[in-house]
């Protein structure tokens, strides 16, 4: 009966672990630990119903790296792996740093910064005043990107261009809010990267 008791506890723990790894998978980025576009999406959605509730804003700020491919041609994908890497930690430690750390309902911090795929990254920015506290914001994840690298002996030099959404002047749900980010983000690419843009009517055609 000990045995069987053992046997069952084993398989109980090996289920657990089990599920806990397909949770991993399933909300999180293998390579940089951060939250995946699945997670946000949950965050986000999460975000609008209390910012409904209390009346408040906030924002999505879509960072896309660029010239991205040009480190994978040049240096290899190792090295580009070390970059997404390392542009995730400083991306997270700047938000700590700073005003711009979500919050649960019961006052935890929760992962604001997740990587949505390839090179593109998001940060969800609560408790804005105004507009120009997601452009300061901006500004600063700016300069922490564009500071230099040096990854396994490689000096490596990165910018990135940014679009900025803010909830509900730039949508009232998940898909709509986060749409209009990365039509931001690209409009800035298309401008000249380095940069960031507010999302606006007329970037519909990106």
């Amino acid at each position: 009966n000990v045995l069987y008791a053992l046997v069952i506890i084993q398989d109980l723990t090996d289920s657990k672990k089990a599920a806990e790894k397909i949770h991993l998978l399933h909300y999180y980025d293998s390579l940089t630990g951060l939250p995946n576009r699945t997670f946000h999406k949950e965050l986000i959605k999460r975000s609008i119903e209390h910012a409904h509730r209390h009346k408040e804003k906030f924002a999505i700020i879509y960072i896309g790296l660029d010239n991205f491919q040009r480190i994978n041609d040049t240096l290899g994908y190792g090295i580009g792996d070390l970059l997404l890497k390392a542009v995730a930690d400083r991306l997270t430690n700047s938000l700590r740093e700073s005003d711009y750390v979500a919050r649960s309902d019961e006052g935890e911090t929760v992962d604001v910064v997740s990587r949505v795929g390839g090179d593109e990254f998001i940060v969800l920015a609560h408790d804005l005043n105004q507009a120009q506290d997601a452009a300061i914001a901006s500004r600063r994840l700016l300069r922490e990107i564009s500071a230099p690298y040096d990854l396994s002996g490689h000096d490596v030099f990165m910018t990135a261009s940014i679009g900025i959404a803010l909830y509900p002047d730039d949508g009232t749900d998940v898909d709509d809010v986060l749409k209009n980010a990365e039509k931001a983000m690209k409009y800035t690419k298309s401008e000249g990267k380095n940069n960031y843009h507010f999302y606006s009517g007329s970037m519909n055609s990106f």
